[in-house]
C-alpha cells in the first residue's frame, strides 16, 4: 500500500503542531471550586522553561469560597479575585490580583490547569512570547 506524499506532509506537519513546547493537551483536568479553596505554597516557576522559583519563595496564596483571594509574603498582603473558566474544554484558573508590582503581576492571569491531585496543583499560562509553569502545593 503506498501513501500519497500529501498524506505523508499533512502527517509530518500535524506531528510537529503537536510538539513538548504546547503546555496543554486535549487530557487536561477537570478542576471544581472547592477543590481550590484553602491555603496554597507556590512550590516551582518557571518561565520560558527557566527555572525561575526564588521570584516566588515565600508567597502564599489563600483561595476563599467567596471568589476572593489573598496573597501573603513576609512583608505585604495582596487581595483579589479568583474563578475557574471552561474554555474549550479545559479548564482554567483566573487569578486577579490588585497589584500591578513584580511578581504578583505575573500570577495575575488565567492558568491552565494540566495536573492535579491531592496536595498539589500545577497550572500553565502560555503567551506567544512566554510559556509559564506554576505548581502550588496544599498547605
Amino acid at each position: 500500500m503506498r501513501i500519497s506524499p500529501a498524506i505523508l506532509l499533512s502527517c509530518i506537519a500535524l506531528a510537529i503542531s503537536c510538539s513538548d513546547k504546547h503546555e496543554v493537551t486535549a487530557s487536561q483536568e477537570i478542576l471544581i471550586p472547592n477543590e481550590l479553596i484553602g491555603k496554597w505554597d507556590i512550590i516551582q516557576y518557571t518561565d520560558s522553561g527557566i527555572d525561575k522559583t526564588a521570584v516566588m519563595t515565600g508567597i502564599e496564596l489563600q483561595f476563599n469560597a467567596s471568589g476572593s483571594l489573598s496573597a501573603f509574603a513576609s512583608d505585604s498582603l495582596v487581595d483579589g479575585a479568583w474563578n475557574i473558566i471552561s474554555d474549550i474544554g479545559l479548564d482554567k484558573v483566573s487569578m486577579q490580583l490588585n497589584s500591578y508590582s513584580h511578581p504578583y503581576d505575573i500570577l495575575s492571569a488565567s492558568w491552565f490547569v494540566f495536573s492535579k491531585s491531592n496536595g498539589a496543583l500545577s497550572l500553565s499560562h502560555t503567551s506567544p512570547v512566554r510559556s509559564q509553569i506554576l505548581v502550588m502545593e496544599r498547605q
